[in-house]
C-alpha cells in the first residue's frame, strides 16, 4: 500500500526538486501543502491500478523509470468508457485534474515501472471503479487505486454498479432522510 507524505511547503518548489514543470500546477496549487507518492508498480507489475479518481485533488505523475500506460475512463450512462490510452516514458509528467478518472500500469518495458504522485490538497477519499464486479467505491484517501478487498476497513461505501462520485452524495442524502425518517416513526410510536 503507498504512504501519503504531507509536505507543508511551497509545491512548486517541490515540484521542481523533482523535475516536476510548474506548468502543471495551477496558481491555488502552489500555495497548498502537498503530498509526494513514490509508487513502485514493479509489486504489482503489468497490472495497473482500477480506474480511479483523487477525491477532488489536483496533482501530477512524474514517470522516474520504465514505461507506463496511462488511461482515461468517463463514467457515461452507467458504465466506464475509455476515451484516452497514451504510453508515457521516463521523464513525462501527466497532469492530474479534479475530477479525472484514470488508470496507469506498466507497459512491460525492461525496467519496471516507477512514478512519483504529487498532489496539491489533501486526499481524504477516492472513488475507485470495481469493473469486474460493476461496482463503484468510495474508499479512505490512504488506499491508493487499488481495491481493498484485504483491508475492508479502507472501503466508506459500495454502491452497485458504475456510478459517477455524485452517486455518493446522492446515496448519503438518502440515507440521511430514512435515518430521520426512521428516528420520525421511532419517537411517534412512543
Amino acid at each position: 500500500m503507498k504512504k501519503i507524505v504531507p509536505i507543508d511547503t511551497d509545491g512548486a518548489i517541490v515540484a521542481r526538486m523533482f523535475g516536476v514543470p510548474v506548468r502543471a500546477w495551477t496558481p491555488h496549487m502552489a500555495e497548498a501543502p502537498i503530498s509526494v507518492v513514490p509508487r513502485d508498480a514493479a509489486k504489482k507489475p503489468c497490472s495497473g491500478g482500477a480506474p480511479h479518481d483523487h477525491g477532488g485533488s489536483e496533482g501530477a505523475v512524474r514517470v522516474v523509470r520504465g514505461a507506463a500506460i496511462h488511461w482515461q475512463w468517463q463514467v457515461r450512462h452507467n458504465g466506464l468508457c475509455l476515451v484516452r490510452e497514451e504510453r508515457v516514458k521516463a521523464g513525462d509528467v501527466l497532469e492530474v485534474k479534479s475530477g479525472l478518472v484514470h488508470s496507469m500500469g506498466d507497459a512491460g518495458e525492461r525496467e519496471p515501472l516507477v512514478t512519483l504522485h504529487f498532489y496539491a490538497g489533501p486526499i481524504d477519499h477516492m472513488i475507485v471503479y470495481d469493473i469486474n464486479h460493476q461496482r463503484t467505491l468510495m474508499v479512505d484517501g490512504s488506499c491508493g487505486a487499488w481495491l481493498p478487498w484485504d483491508a475492508p476497513s479502507l472501503i466508506r461505501c459500495m454502491l452497485p454498479g458504475i456510478r459517477s462520485a455524485g452517486a455518493f452524495s446522492e446515496a448519503a442524502r438518502h440515507d440521511r432522510a430514512s435515518s430521520s425518517e426512521a428516528k420520525a416513526s421511532s419517537h411517534a410510536a412512543s
